[in-house]
């Protein structure tokens, strides 16, 4: 399978995971970007949005670096896509076999113009969804 083209969510979610071990520590553009195995600019521009969202905050400076801002432990998949991609549909990149439950279960309940069943989800649905289907949950 090859390798997505856009990895910006992806990338989001390790930086907000690394910062959440980190926190409340500053955490830099260089060491996220170490991790990450990217560059410096890549996690910043990740990070922009994600600022703009209330999920991070930064301080700039030599000293500076970057945090969790807001509800931490609360915050879901859906809204680190919705901060990083809108509300761009989140499984339209591939069709789930009819009788999967996984890929029919996370399908929208839309239809298209052509009246074809819609194998878009929602960023919320995916919220929603994989909250409630995670085993368990952090204290």
């Amino acid at each position: 399978m090859p390798a997505p083209t856009n990895t910006q969510f992806s990338l989001a979610v390790h930086v907000l995971t690394l910062l959440g071990g980190q926190a409340p520590a500053l955490v830099s553009s260089d060491f996220l970007s170490a991790s990450a195995g990217t560059s410096p600019e890549h996690v910043r521009r990740v990070l922009a949005p994600l600022r703009r969202a209330g999920l991070v905050r930064s301080r700039p400076g030599p000293s500076g670096g970057w945090q969790l801002d807001g509800a931490g432990r609360e915050t879901t998949l859906g809204d680190i896509w919705r901060a990083v991609h809108g509300d761009a549909g989140v499984l339209g990149v591939h069709a789930a076999a009819p009788e999967c439950s996984v890929g029919n279960g996370s399908r929208a309940r839309s239809r298209t113009s052509s009246g074809a069943r819609s194998t878009r989800s929602s960023p919320s649905s995916i919220s929603r969804r994989w909250a409630s289907s995670s085993p368990t949950r952090a204290p």
